[in-house]
């Protein structure tokens, strides 16, 4: 009976071991590029090193664990060191794979969204995804404004639906905070747009620098 008992608890340690080690491993890497993420997240100018830094500890969790989160940031990562056409591909397969992991995850949804509405040739896979992005997220204040600048992307191939859903948007952050729209707007180069879409005098009014 005691042999027994040992082999269970000695097939246990080592499934542990067998599923615990890589998965730690992957945590290891994983903080070791999140403050470049971070900084590439705000938005911040890096050095191309800093961004490669990233890459590898995104690459090298990928290669110890199917993380949904390495491969999304990898998305990120590629764009930032340059977005040529190769990294573009690459950006847009590792989202892809990531989605594939997590396929409830709006902010991957929305980066796909984003990606692929930059990339010509793929504009109806970026309206699709920010149709599902919008549907899992539809109230989240942190996609909100970035699903606004996404929407004028994909605005061209946008059924009627859509362009009333992407009004409906603005609409309501102009309600919530119109001075916040505007100052979003204006550093993204966004105002043509929103006054575009609102067709309205008075908030045209107050979206014209």
């Amino acid at each position: 009976m005691l042999n027994i008992r040992n082999i269970i608890l000695a097939a246990a340690a080592l499934t542990l071991l067998w599923f615990g080690v890589p998965n730690f491993l992957a945590a290891v890497w994983m903080a070791t590029g999140e403050p470049v993420y971070r900084d590439i997240s705000a938005g911040k100018q890096l050095a191309s090193t800093e961004i490669e830094t990233l890459i590898e500890s995104r690459e090298q969790a990928v290669m110890l664990t199917n993380s949904a989160k390495a491969m999304t940031d990898l998305g990120a990562a590629y764009v930032a060191l340059e977005a040529n056409p190769e990294n573009l591909n690459k950006a847009l397969a590792s989202l892809r794979s990531g989605i594939e992991l997590a396929p409830m995850n709006a902010f991957a949804w929305q980066r796909l969204a984003g990606l692929a509405g930059f990339v010509p040739g793929n504009e109806i896979e970026a309206l699709n995804a920010w149709r599902t992005a919008r549907s899992l997220a539809e109230y989240d204040t942190f996609l909100f404004y970035d699903r606004i600048r996404v929407g004028t992307l994909v605005y061209r191939v946008m059924e009627p639906d859509d362009r009333e859903a992407l009004l409906a948007d603005i609409e309501r952050a102009y309600r919530q905070n119109r001075s916040a729209l505007r100052a979003y707007a204006r550093n993204a180069n966004l105002l043509e747009w929103l006054k575009f879409l609102l067709r309205d005098e008075e908030k045209t009014k107050f979206l014209t620098p």
